[in-house]
């Protein structure tokens, strides 16, 4: 069986299978997962010694999944989690779909590049000389979306943007 589940078989199988069953077994290993999450964000969640706030105020935790559809690696829908603030760099309690922006979907390199930026870095730290030269776009990722922006953070997520 899958640690924590009582599934048997394989996780990967289960990842790309359309039928009921994997859906369920599917289901289950997420709930483990996300069981495991929120106890680490009420460990997380505990006053920081000589700091005002807890260390959870003081850290960018992100859950996330790697597929926006149940039997596919796919762009769209990917559900993801943030929790802690970077010490003041991101708003809080919000639920955000970007599904529903403009410019239809936001490209999820976005997301990167807002965790890049909310931990100080410039866009010089992350697109490289290298990168450049191999012309591969600023940011991190891949184009795959057709909205693909590498270069900039997603918008109402880190405070003042």
């Amino acid at each position: 069986p899958l640690l924590g589940t009582a599934t048997g078989g394989n996780w990967h199988d289960f990842g790309h299978s359309t039928t009921n069953e994997a859906s369920l077994d599917m289901r289950k290993i997420h709930q483990f997962h996300s069981q495991k999450v929120a106890a680490l964000l009420a460990q997380l969640d505990v006053p920081e010694p000589g700091f005002a706030g807890t260390y959870l105020d003081h850290c960018i935790l992100y859950y996330g999944n790697e597929q926006g559809g149940h039997a596919d690696h796919s762009y769209d829908n990917r559900p993801v989690l943030i929790a802690g603030s970077g010490g003041g760099v991101l708003q809080t309690n919000k639920f955000i779909d970007y599904s529903l922006g403009p410019n239809g979907q936001e490209d999820y390199n976005r997301l990167l590049v807002t965790f890049a930026q909310a931990m100080g870095l410039a866009q010089a730290d992350y697109y490289t000389a290298d990168m450049q030269a191999r012309g591969i776009s600023p940011g991190f990722g891949d184009d795959r979306g057709a909205n693909a922006n590498r270069a900039n953070p997603l918008p109402g997520v880190m405070v003042g943007g």
